[in-house]
């Protein structure tokens, strides 16, 4: 199996895990929790999970349920802070994936719900898995993921961000290794924990997601220069940008060379320097 078809997979997951609360629970709020997670999106943090298996000899066909379960989580984390990340008291922004954002669609304090709702489902799924593998690797792999969502991780990188302590290029690409680079290391890392990944090699996974995660939102910067949010690429200029990621996804690949098989992960670094994810 690809890393496509792992996120296709993925994406039919999601559609059907929404879909199966909507008879249960308000139709509006599961409406909300799809128009936030259904509407597009790249699916790379599930493709982290899956590369970060294969990147160590996992077996991702035996693996397959188990995967999916953590990738699943980690995307309904990843659209959580997307829902949140847009509000009015945050970024304020009114657009993403070129349609109009939650609070814009459906309202400030509907969008905190929702925001809500897909962060608590995203544990319950997760948490489902504990009970459902009886597994102490997938345990391990759940818990690096709720770690490096939480005040250690993309919410200390937020709470930076909202702080105004990104005003230079160093502060912004620290706080960006924080709050775009943590999920990226938690799925490289979960993948790998799940696999049977030493200690060493799990590191070697955070490493290359850092700086994954690193060189994705300086190309988002790129993308992005139109907005009136301070970034890399505004303060450095875009050639200069460019060369930070051409830093940065050398970083990963070399990480990258010390784990197993590799041809995966310099594939995803590839595809993300030519914008092809």
């Amino acid at each position: 199996m690809s890393r496509q078809e792992f996120c296709a997979h993925i994406e039919h997951d999601l559609f059907l895990l929404l879909n199966s609360k909507s008879a249960q629970v308000g139709q509006q709020l599961v409406e909300m929790m799809g128009y936030a997670t259904l509407t597009g999106g790249k699916r790379l943090r599930p493709a982290a999970i899956y590369l970060g298996a294969e990147a160590v000899g996992g077996d991702v066909k035996k693996l397959d349920s188990k995967l999916r379960t953590l990738a699943l989580g980690l995307e309904l984390i990843h659209c959580y802070s997307l829902v949140h990340d847009d509000l009015p008291a945050m970024d304020n922004d009114t657009l993403r994936r070129g349609k109009p954002t939650v609070h814009k669609a459906y309202g400030e304090a509907n969008a905190i719900l929702c925001g809500d709702a897909l962060l608590n489902y995203a544990m319950e799924t997760l948490l489902d898995g504990v009970v459902r593998y009886d597994d102490p690797l997938f345990n391990k792999a759940a818990f690096k993921i709720a770690e490096c969502a939480g005040y250690k991780g993309m919410i200390y990188g937020q709470y930076l961000d909202i702080n105004g302590n990104g005003k230079d290029i160093r502060s912004l690409i620290g706080l960006n290794q924080y709050k775009s680079g943590k999920l990226f290391e938690a799925g490289f890392a979960a993948g790998g924990i799940l696999a049977g990944a030493s200690e060493g090699t799990v590191k070697i996974l955070c490493n290359y997601g850092q700086n994954l995660g690193a060189a994705f939102q300086i190309l988002d910067d790129i993308r992005d220069m139109k907005k009136d949010d301070i970034s890399v690429a505004k303060l450095a200029g875009e050639q200069k940008a460019r060369s930070y990621v051409v830093y940065y996804m050398g970083e990963a690949k070399k990480a990258a060379e010390k784990l197993q098989v590799r041809d995966g992960l310099n594939a995803l670094a590839d595809d993300m320097s030519r914008g092809e994810y």
